[in-house]
């Protein structure tokens, strides 16, 4: 059953229910009797166990030399530009590998370049890019959440090969995400500097603009002075019949509209790029490959926040995991949990709030039974993860689907939108 367990099923699944009940039903098929519970447990854990010591010490033996200084260096907290003796107790300096889990920002300059620095960081560790060749990517996923959760004197306390695989996961799908990063700023960054060329254009033209009725008429009047006096003056001959502000204005106009309009805008997205922007285009081109085999661009998605009253909110959301238990989905990332079910569950309900409302894990800080931002920041870190939220999110928009009233909504199937 190890042996099945190992090769068949924890390639793909590394949490424990599931597999338990893998185990039962794998049972069932060969017509055995299963032991008890306990037993059951404890095989699904060996398994675990033995597959990630397999695994860790597989990924560890592919690592070079270089590899693992790189990966040292990035969990270091001591700056090698001072030594020790003016080095200050208890201050330490952040780590790349702090650096490398920030988020991109705001769009931008400066964080189109943090997200180039990022990835040129990751590079230089020199990971093969074969190194997860056959291996399920729901498991380097795993890992690679499981080393974001920690601090880096946490991984230092692994053992090597252990901490060596999860940074290795890390580095390899966190390069992933951050070219990913770089195609989405660029893309905001040229539909900003077009959106504010628009916008300056607009507003020029707003204050130059008049539009000029009968313009059919003035052409033909222009046209009829002009053959009959083709050797005269302008200023003798078209300005009586049509007024030099006339003519501005019609100049104006034009210039507002089609291909002159166009020109505007491109003019000014052009200097936008010369005095600002192409910088960042060298580095670009450094670090990415680009192909033209898709013409298509996808826009970029936008979020809507919603503002609610907060004590009312978090009672809402209280009462909804009392009723539907939706924060049983929140599992850990690690091998085991070392909190009882009850302070997690407050722990995540309190994070959920801070991140849903915008408000911020440090400002719904304040002690609430002894709850710091530390042991809130630990629970997001350890338990909220993508997956998960949105199996929660699913329950819940079921759990509404099962209790809506059809005098109210009607028997008609429902869409919801989460």
């Amino acid at each position: 059953m190890v042996n099945w367990l190992k090769a068949e099923i924890i390639p793909n699944e590394q949490r424990i229910e599931p597999i338990t009940e893998l185990v039962y039903q794998r049972f069932r098929e060969l017509q055995i009797e299963p032991p008890t519970a306990q037993r059951i447990e404890r095989l699904v854990r060996s398994s675990i166990h033995q597959h990630e010591t397999d695994f860790c010490h597989q990924t560890f033996s592919k690592l070079t030399t270089e590899n693992i200084e790189q990966i040292d260096i990035l969990l270091t907290t001591e700056d090698p530009n001072n030594p020790e003796e003016k080095q200050i107790p208890g201050k330490i300096k952040a780590s790349d590998f702090a650096f490398l889990k920030t988020d991109p920002g705001a769009v931008g300059l400066s964080s189109f370049l943090s997200e180039i620095s990022k990835l040129q960081r990751i590079r230089v560790v020199g990971l093969p890019s074969d190194l997860f060749s056959g291996i399920s990517p729901k498991l380097v996923k795993t890992y690679r959440q499981r080393a974001a959760t920690e601090y880096p004197y946490d991984l230092r306390q692994h053992q090597p090969a252990i901490r060596y695989t999860l940074m290795a996961a890390f580095c390899i799908q966190r390069s992933q995400e951050i070219t990913d990063n770089l195609i989405e700023l660029l893309i905001q960054i040229i539909h900003r500097i077009d959106t504010r060329a628009v916008r300056r254009i607009n507003q020029e033209l707003i204050n130059e603009f008049k539009a000029v009725s009968g313009k059919t008429g003035l052409l033909f009047r222009i046209a009829e002075v002009a053959i009959s006096e083709p050797q005269g003056v302008i200023e003798q001959v078209i300005y009586p019949v049509v007024s030099l502000h006339t003519l501005k204005d019609l100049v104006a106009e034009y210039k507002s509209t089609g291909t002159a309009y166009q020109q505007r805008v491109h003019t000014v997205v052009r200097n936008s790029f010369a005095s600002h922007y192409r910088r960042m285009m060298t580095q670009l081109l450094e670090v990415l490959e680009f192909r033209s085999n898709n013409d298509i661009h996808r826009p970029v998605k936008g979020e809507i926040n919603r503002l609610w009253h907060q004590t009312s909110l978090l009672d809402i959301l209280k009462e909804t995991d009392l009723r539907v238990d939706f924060t049983r989905n929140f599992k850990s990332m690690g091998t085991r949990e070392i909190l009882d079910r009850e302070t997690l569950q407050k722990r995540l309900l309190l994070c959920l709030f801070g991140m849903g409302t915008n408000t911020g894990l440090k400002r719904i800080n304040t002690g609430i039974d002894g709850e710091q931002y530390q042991d809130l920041l630990y629970v997001r870190r350890r338990y909220i993860h993508k997956d998960q939220l949105r199996s929660a999110i699913a329950e819940v928009i079921n759990a509404i689907f099962e209790i809506r009233s059809p005098e109210i909504w009607g028997e008609g199937t429902t869409t919801c939108e989460a």
